[in-house]
């Protein structure tokens, strides 16, 4: 890992591709010490390109898993948003507002059948709590980066970020 920019890049694109983990895996997966990508990790850090959450363990010392954050997005080209737009303009050129409405209708009484399906037996062993978890869990699956955050008063926010989805809905036609 003689060559620092080149090392950095490398963890930052293992965090991309698989997701948060910790500086151990990323060491065996780069083949250097723990201790070499800790140091990395700590510039990345410094630079506010990785975050990471404390991750409790059956035994020792919680880990240190490690993901990127919002900053490093532009690292990482991502035209899924745009091509989103456009297959949605298009469909609505095709078939006219009425028949993209009737297909967003048809997704959506989709999304909802299989939600309830996949959380039937989440509903009926778990608490409030655990079904919206879990209803998170799902929908950050499918790409929505979904979260729950527990407020003061004991409600539960659910936050999404369709960032690509509010670009579409205000009207097609002018999408940018």
């Amino acid at each position: 890992m003689e060559d620092k920019p080149r090392a950095k890049q490398q963890i930052l694109h293992l965090l991309k591709v698989q997701g948060a983990q910790t500086a151990t895996t990323l060491a065996a997966q780069l083949q250097v010490s723990p201790m070499a990508v800790r140091q990395h990790l700590q510039t990345l850090q410094t630079e506010q390109q990785v975050t990471y959450q404390a991750e409790r363990r059956a035994l020792g010392r919680p880990v240190k898993l490690w993901q990127l954050t919002a900053v490093t997005a532009k690292l990482f080209p991502d035209s899924h948003a745009d091509l989103t737009v456009k297959l949605l303009q298009d469909m609505q050129t095709v078939f006219g507002a009425e028949g993209l409405e009737r297909l967003l209708v048809e997704r959506t009484q989709r999304q909802v059948q299989t939600y309830r399906q996949r959380l039937s037996e989440t509903l009926s062993k778990s608490n409030w709590h655990q079904q919206v978890g879990e209803l998170s869990r799902l929908r950050s699956q499918e790409g929505y980066m979904a979260a729950v955050i527990e407020q003061a008063d004991g409600s539960l926010l659910f936050v999404e970020n369709p960032l690509s989805d509010l670009r579409c809905r205000p009207n097609l036609s002018t999408a940018v």
